[in-house]
């Protein structure tokens, strides 16, 4: 037991404060561990896969730990470090080479603004597409693209406050998921690791959204889409995010201090 804790949740909280990569601790930090812990162990003992409702629960722990580490922030950190990371990002080559883009619509706060993303977009001409849930399921993700920055600021808000296209306007334009051509995919996330895994609000959407678009790509001979994650340094953990055969890492995770690569 004393292993499997190690191999998978050595982690504590460090000093708050300053962006700094996140060590869980804590209540739940300690239940994340030992239900980490007792997952890896049912594994080794029956040869199989940990439990999944194990290690749901794993995932369900951490990222009460990571919202709870975002909810110190204020709007004005926020502000200041989704900036820092926009022009980092948009000074890249990864940006500067893409001409599709795929990028989610943030929240007023507890997570990067995308803002001055979706703005470089339009001023650069680049094509870009933005989510739209259109029922219950994980398949009911579909991309729809912007022709403006006037209309997207005509979208109307959802209840996250989210402008969101009108659901009318969605279903009578093509899914940008079925096109082969979005080279350049911005990802949201709660948590993050070194070997940029990714653990999302446990709904999968961005994980089927991910899985469709990587398939017709390749079918429609189109560009192998780079998959950037956004997050503050404080979503991103020491140790592994607990994964299952259906998570698919991305290339690069992106902070206000630092680019984490995994190719």
């Amino acid at each position: 037991m004393i292993f499997a804790l190690k191999q998978i949740w050595p982690l504590s909280f460090s000093r708050p404060g300053a962006p700094t990569t996140l060590r869980l601790g804590g209540r739940l930090g300690l239940l994340a561990a030992l239900a980490a812990a007792i997952a890896l162990c049912a594994g080794m003992s029956t040869g199989s896969a940990p439990s999944g409702t194990l290690l749901a629960a794993v995932k369900t722990a951490l990222r009460a730990e990571v919202k709870a580490r975002m909810g110190l922030l204020t709007g004005d950190i926020v502000s200041t470090r989704s900036e820092a990371l926009s022009q980092s990002l948009l000074s890249s080559g990864l940006f500067a080479e893409s001409t599709a883009v795929c990028c989610f619509l943030s929240m007023p706060n507890g997570e990067v603004q995308t803002g001055s993303i979706i703005k470089a977009c339009f001023d650069a001409k680049k094509r870009l597409f933005v989510p739209k849930v259109t029922g219950k399921t994980a398949k009911d993700l579909i991309m729809f693209e912007v022709e403006s920055e006037a209309q997207l600021l005509g979208f109307p808000r959802s209840k996250w406050g989210i402008p969101e296209p009108p659901l009318d306007l969605v279903r009578a334009s093509a899914d940008g998921t079925d096109l082969g051509i979005i080279d350049l995919v911005i990802l949201p996330g709660v948590a993050f690791d070194s070997n940029c895994n990714r653990l999302g609000h446990g709904k999968g959407y961005y994980d089927c959204f991910v899985e469709r678009l990587l398939a017709n790509n390749a079918k429609l001979a189109g560009p192998r889409p780079t998959l950037l994650a956004v997050g503050f340094d404080e979503q991103i953990i020491e140790g592994s995010i607990p994964v299952e055969s259906h998570d698919i890492p991305v290339d690069h995770v992106v902070t206000p201090t630092r680019l984490i690569s995994s190719r």
